[in-house]
């Protein structure tokens, strides 16, 4: 599995297929790379400005 992160990869190179979970902080998606036709799972992070948590300063 790989994790995609904002400021690594161009999330605009993936088309959202659909939801396959969510969670307390976000959505996972199913979802290909429109260059390669690779499929990934995306999760896509909900930051809350009023909940602290130590893993996202």
């Amino acid at each position: 599995a790989a994790l995609l992160r904002s400021d690594q990869t161009n999330t605009e190179d993936y088309e959202l297929i659909h939801r396959i979970g969510c969670g307390t902080y976000g959505d996972v998606f199913k979802a290909r790379n429109i260059k390669t036709s690779e499929l990934a799972a995306i999760k896509i992070v909900r930051l809350d400005p009023a909940v602290h948590h130590p893993h996202f300063l």
